[in-house]
């Protein structure tokens, strides 16, 4: 008896949700006859595929804008110097080997890979010793030759020039802004030079037209040089130049990043612009 019972009881619930669906059914048509009902239903249906439509036109927007391809290039950038920063200084001697992965992860060049590192090197780090070594070792590891390595100096010479100007001794009437972004540029130009006349990193048969041709850059003169000039890297010479860079004491990171170099540069990622490199933590 309760076997019957269950089976009658599941036949009456069937019963009714077959009803409901046949009625449903022959109710639709009916409706959909009317000019209001299929009116309203066609707006909705307009509504919806409009709002997916504009959603995916705002995604592709975003994804295609000036802001959203730098924000891929930066974020591109800020692995490929994490990566190195794993290596150099502390781990110099293993770089060489490492540089295959870090150009795989980022799609970048060697040449690409020295420029964007030196952009850093020169922006946020200290410029002592193990920097120099560190730029000796980048060139190395990226299998670079010396005629690379000044073509990507000059390069790095006149971006900066673009950011900072021609080199003043006796900036006046300019704002706190200008006058520090004057001496960046001053503290960039010694540093580059500094560079170009060290021989672990180009022979002095290149490295003394390269300074010539960044003076010109720079629209420096003779005094500007000696000036400015990097006798050694001794603490008197790495306060002044961090000084000159607006961080005070040595070893301090300035805020304000440069940030609207070739973005354009780093799509396709086998060129890759040099901006917002992470600062040094």
């Amino acid at each position: 008896e309760e076997e019957v019972m269950e089976e009658v009881g599941a036949g009456a619930v069937r019963r009714p949700v077959q009803g409901t669906v046949a009625s449903v059914q022959t109710a639709l048509p009916q409706l959909w006859e009317k000019p209001v009902v299929r009116n309203a239903a066609l707006a909705a249906a307009t509504l919806l595929v409009g709002t997916l439509l504009w959603s995916v036109f705002q995604v592709v927007k975003k994804a295609t804008s000036k802001r959203g391809k730098r924000k891929r290039v930066v974020g591109k950038n800020m692995l490929a110097v994490e990566a190195i920063n794993a290596y150099l200084p502390d781990r110099r001697a293993e770089f060489a080997g490492a540089v295959g992965g870090i150009r795989r992860a980022t799609g970048f060049s060697q040449e690409l890979l020295f420029r964007k590192y030196l952009r850093y090197l020169l922006d946020q780090r200290l410029f002592d010793g193990d920097a120099v070594a560190d730029v000796v070792a980048l060139k190395t590891g990226c299998r670079l030759t010396d005629e690379q390595v000044v073509a990507m100096m000059e390069e790095s010479a006149k971006r900066t020039f673009e950011r900072t100007g021609i080199l003043m001794r006796k900036p006046g009437g300019m704002t706190a802004a200008g006058l520090q972004k004057k001496a960046t540029g001053r503290a960039l130009f010694a540093k580059l030079m500094y560079l170009a006349d060290q021989d672990a990193l180009l022979p002095g048969e290149l490295g003394g037209p390269l300074q010539t041709k960044m003076m010109e850059i720079f629209g420096a003169t003779e005094e500007d040089f000696r000036e400015l000039r990097i006798a050694s890297l001794e603490a008197e010479d790495i306060d002044r130049l961090e000084a000159l860079m607006g961080r005070g004491e040595a070893g301090g990171v300035d805020d304000d990043t440069d940030d609207d170099e070739d973005e354009a540069d780093g799509e396709g990622s086998k060129e890759l612009p040099e901006d917002d490199p992470p600062k040094e933590k």
